[in-house]
Formats: structure tokens, sequence, C-alpha cells
């Protein structure tokens, strides 16, 4: 299912988002070009083809990546469009509002980079509490795709 976020209005900060994840024991990192791998130490890094525009937010505690979402502008569909590569979180972490507060610090960074929506294709029924997020975030659907 492919659904798109206006991120126009609201009330995102960067600072906020960073302020709740402390009060979880966890910090905030923004990478630029720098995919990190997921429960692993924050400086081991995916290897990605050069030239690659995209940014990560990861939440980083005792050292390791607890959850990170991945976006990257659509400028070829549109400037202001961004689309959300991945979002994911340790299971460890997952129900405690890790993935909220991550979708909110994307939302914050993908409007400071000039972003006015956002789109991400999921499948509830592959990640149902990844749909769920989007749904209770303000994601509406614009369209409805048949996999097989």
């Amino acid at each position: 299912m492919q659904l798109v976020l206006d991120l126009v209005g609201g009330q995102d900060s960067l600072d906020l988002c960073s302020q709740a994840l402390i009060r979880q024991g966890m910090s905030l990192q923004v990478l630029k070009s720098a995919y990190p791998e997921l429960g692993k130490p924050q400086g081991k890094r995916r290897p990605m083809p050069e030239g690659l525009d995209f940014e990560v937010v990861a939440s980083v505690r005792r050292g390791k990546i607890a959850g990170l979402i991945a976006y990257y502008p659509m400028k070829e569909v549109r400037k202001d469009l961004f689309g959300i590569y991945e979002a994911v979180v340790v299971p460890e972490w997952r129900g405690k509002s890790l993935g909220k507060r991550l979708l909110e610090a994307a939302r914050s960074r993908m409007k400071a980079l000039g972003g006015s929506s956002c789109e991400v294709l999921t499948l509830p029924e592959l990640s149902p509490a990844a749909h769920k997020l989007y749904f209770t975030s303000g994601f509406q659907p614009v369209q409805n795709w048949a996999i097989y």
C-alpha cells in the first residue's frame, strides 16, 4: 500500500525528539549518506553505492543502533517529495514509542530539507506494526498495490 504524509504544519522538532530519546537512555544521530547496521555498534556501516542522496535518523543505546529510519528526496518525481526507504527497530525496543520518535525526527529533517510531503510503500500483512505507526502518524492511503 502506498501512503502519503503532508509535512507542512505540525510541531516537529528534532530537539524534542532527541530529548524524548534521552529520557529512554538513547541518543539521536542524523547521518548523511551513511547507513548504520541495526543492532550493531554505531560505527558499523552498510556498504552503499557512491553518489546516493539519502539521510538516516538513528537511535543509539549503549553504543549500538536501536532503530533507524532512512529517507531520500524523490527529485525525479517532485522537488519537495521524500520517500521512506526503511523504518526498523530492534525487537526489544518495539512497542516502546521508539519508532514514533524516529518518525517524528525524520519528519522534522525532511521538512528542514525542503520537503512538503513524504511517501512510503508498506505491506500491512508483513508488518502490521509499521503500518499502524504510519496511520497513527497521519499517513493517508494513496494507492493499493497488488503484490504477486
